[in-house]
């Protein structure tokens, strides 16, 4: 969906989610919104959070999302299957119509959060990179994609379905997952700042750069 904020604190959208027009009045005073592909999430002038989308299929009549009180100061959202999770700015995660995640038993580590992601190769379960460089998960992990609980230093998590990576401190470059496109050579990377990745994977150096492993490198312009 296409969504549009207004300079009076309304909301306009095209896409997937049709707003009902009564839902869509109770729309105001918002100061700015996130989203995601079934969800939206706009933040009030008194500081409170308003949702909107799917609880179930996509087929389903969109509709009003209840979020709890611990929805304040939201810098990110992320959508897995119909349930919404939040990151605030003080490194908490909390989700749709519950307390934070740390009191729902996910483990003291679930605090300092930089940044959350989805388990994208299943549908339900949490990624959480912590401002120390640690990588948490809240979900099924099998084989070698459970190198990825024992990354330290990183800056910047980037998941995939079959290899996974995550930048360094340093600049060096982590992987998880099978080298079935030559991918391993990333592991020998310096002076990275940011990764592209699909069926190849992209780096980014420091001095502007550009280096790339994979089957399908030599298609690439570097």
């Amino acid at each position: 969906s296409v969504i549009g904020l207004k300079s009076d604190g309304s909301v306009i959208s095209a896409g997937t989610i049709n707003w009902d027009r009564t839902e869509q009045q109770k729309w105001t005073s918002i100061t700015s919104i996130l989203s995601t592909e079934n969800h939206i999430v706009g933040r009030k002038t008194d500081g409170s959070y308003v949702a909107y989308g799917f609880k179930g299929l996509p087929l389903q009549r969109p509709q009003s999302i209840i979020l709890s009180d611990d929805w304040y100061d939201i810098n990110s959202v992320i959508q897995i299957g119909d349930t919404l999770y939040g990151l605030r700015n003080d490194g908490v995660v909390v989700r749709e119509k519950s307390t934070s995640l740390s009191a729902r038993n996910f483990g003291c580590g679930w605090k300092n959060i930089k940044s959350i992601y989805p388990l994208i190769w299943t549908s339900k379960g949490l990624i959480g990179l912590t401002n120390d460089g640690d990588v948490i998960i809240d979900g099924p992990l099998e084989g070698s994609l459970c190198e990825i609980l024992h990354w330290r230093d990183i800056v910047a998590l980037y998941p995939h379905p079959l290899s996974s990576y995550g930048v360094k401190r340093d600049g060096t470059v982590v992987m998880a997952g099978p080298n079935t496109k030559g991918q391993e050579e990333a592991r020998s990377w310096t002076d990275i700042i940011s990764l592209a990745t699909c069926n190849n994977v992209v780096g980014l150096r420091k001095d502007g750069t550009v280096v790339s492993a994979g089957s399908i490198r030599e298609n690439i312009l570097v």
